[in-house]
């Protein structure tokens, strides 16, 4: 989990409460967080997302499973999905849904099928194959 500092400047600027909100792809077994900075010493965790449920983490296995080089070329998995054709994409983005989508409160993320690193690429590798890679790119991109 990150550790968050306000700036002396940025502490000038928060008149009020601000809303931070973390999702990146995991660290020290958390993978996001909710939070609320009310005041220049005062932060105070409101939730805290466990590793599994990361979008980040099903990101990474989605750019192994392309063949490019996982926490680095993910950019590119990005840059491929305006190339997808809208049918196929929207196919793919059904497949991953079963695996990680929002509660009915829109507020949690879930890890329907409690998959972790290279078992998501295995699975990826049954239930995409045949989909071309520009295809699966626009699917994760619309799923995030």
């Amino acid at each position: 989990m990150r550790i968050f500092t306000i700036s002396r400047k940025n502490r000038r600027r928060l008149a009020g409460s601000s809303l931070v909100v973390t999702l990146d792809n995991t660290g020290d077994g958390a993978c996001g967080s909710v939070s609320v900075a009310s005041g220049p010493n005062e932060f105070q965790r409101l939730e805290s997302y466990q590793s599994l449920q990361s979008i980040g983490m099903m990101y990474t296995a989605i750019t192994r499973y392309l063949g490019m080089k996982p926490i680095e070329d993910e950019y590119k998995v990005m840059g491929l999905a305006p190339y997808a054709r809208s049918a196929q994409a929207e196919r793919v983005y059904e497949i991953l849904r079963a695996h990680l989508h929002l509660s009915p409160d829109g507020l949690d993320i879930v890890n329907r099928t409690g998959l972790w690193e290279d078992a998501y690429v295995q699975r990826f590798q049954r239930e995409l194959a045949g989909f071309r890679f520009d295809n699966v790119a626009a699917g994760v991109q619309r799923l995030i």
